[in-house]
């Protein structure tokens, strides 16, 4: 029988027919309503493992609050009002409130993206500023962590009264989650921190993923412990962490310690997002989920790699990505092309960087399964990644062989939020 989805690609959908005895879609498991302003205001007054805001920060201190950026989706022009006047009600004025954009190694937000983060009142009405990771005179050395990691952190956080961090939780392929201490690490802190703790992320002598470098892994995954580590130098006071569905709505709340309340928030997370299967098939169809989880191509990865735990070794994706706002990182293409993966750990080894870390990801992809791009990138860049350009879904499932038009597959609509995962035999 014939079935429709919608596909998100960009600010656009694109209605797919398929066939549902072929193809499964894959979908969060549970349906959260969207919080009411009563709720949210309850999560913030009922915090976990904290006192409330009210009770930790004294009239007209100074607090930072660090934002994530557009290519994050956290509701906060919906929840900071809330947040602003839990501080207001505590005496402490505009003027002693500063919103930084913890960009990391991204590029600064841009004035209409902030708006669009923050909500028009706020924007107008509260400085911000753009964190930069190598600026050295805007940072403050905390020292190392037990990971040999110098933590140099945002010299305006560390001189302020009070730090207040927020952000959205979601699956990360290589730290785990989002949200939590990223807000600090990397959000907040130096390049040269940035690149150790991504370094983390390999095992050289195997070359693969160090154990427990995994999307919705923590506990052993030397990537988080790092930040953890660092993120504690810095302790912030007080969390907000949203988790959104695919309408931007906020579906769950987590305010309180910066630890706690970011672990109960990966847990609700995963409770809807992991997504058992009970096999791997060779052919997966996947959307990022739109906008901004495709706004580049370094955010559409993420679901590259998401897509490839439910794929058979050898197997076919198509990824649609629109990839508005380009690679995310123009020199991410001076890595390609890879003609080993030897070749690839030398240059890493050598002279480690963040894109050459996003490209050692791609290539564990791309050399295990054939992968089709829909985007707006040009195809001289989507061949160069070692991907196969197509322009729309039907072009790319004409380019399938005829054997593997016939076979079982997984049809996955929000392929940033989805992590499928193999159901445990008894």
């Amino acid at each position: 029988m014939l079935q429709k989805l919608s596909l998100k690609y960009g600010s656009e959908e694109i209605t797919f027919t398929y066939e549902g005895e072929r193809l499964q879609p894959l979908l969060p498991s549970r349906r959260e309503h969207p919080l009411s302003d009563e709720e949210i205001l309850h999560a913030l007054k009922h915090p976990i493992n904290s006192p409330p805001l009210k009770e930790i920060v004294r009239p007209g201190q100074k607090v930072v609050i660090a934002v994530s950026d557009i290519t994050r989706s956290t509701a906060m022009d919906r929840i900071l009002p809330f947040v602003i006047q839990e501080l207001k009600e505590r005496h402490v004025p505009n003027g002693r409130m500063r919103f930084i954009f913890a960009v990391g190694n991204h590029r600064p937000v841009l004035p209409e993206e902030a708006k669009a983060i923050l909500g028009k009142e706020i924007y107008n009405n509260f400085d911000t500023l753009n964190h930069r990771s190598t600026d050295d005179q805007g940072l403050v050395n905390l020292g190392k962590t037990a990971f040999d990691t110098e933590v140099s952190i945002n010299k305006e956080a560390m001189e302020s009264d009070r730090v207040i961090l927020t952000g959205g939780v979601g699956f990360h392929y290589f730290a785990g989650f989002t949200g939590g201490r990223k807000s600090i690490t990397p959000g907040l802190s130096s390049y040269g921190y940035i690149c150790h703790n991504h370094l983390l992320s390999i095992d050289f002598e195997k070359g693969c993923f160090a154990k427990g470098v995994a999307p919705a892994s923590l506990d052993s995954n030397p990537v988080h412990n790092d930040m953890m580590e660092a993120c504690a130098m810095v302790d912030p006071d007080f969390i907000v962490n949203s988790v959104v569905n695919e309408h931007q709505e906020v579906v769950g709340l987590f305010a309180g310690h910066w630890r706690d309340a970011h672990l109960q928030a990966t847990r609700f997370y995963s409770r809807s997002h992991l997504v058992p299967i009970a096999e791997k098939r060779e052919l997966v169809i996947a959307s990022c989920g739109g906008f901004p989880k495709d706004i580049n191509f370094i955010q559409a990865h993420k679901t590259i790699q998401h897509a490839s735990r439910c794929l058979q070794e050898g197997g076919t994706m198509i990824v649609l990505a629109e990839c508005g706002g380009g690679m995310g990182n123009q020199d991410l293409i001076n890595w390609f092309p890879i003609h080993s993966t030897q070749q690839l750990l030398t240059r890493l080894k050598n002279a480690f960087h963040l894109n050459g870390q996003t490209a050692f990801a791609l290539h564990t992809i791309t050399s295990r399964f054939r992968v089709i791009f829909i985007s707006s990138l040009k195809p001289s860049i989507i061949k160069l990644l070692g991907l196969t350009p197509a322009s729309s879904v039907t072009e790319a499932v004409e380019m399938l062989d005829r054997k593997l038009r016939s076979k079982k597959g997984y049809l996955i609509p929000q392929g940033a939020e989805t992590l499928p995962c193999i159901q445990d035999r008894q």
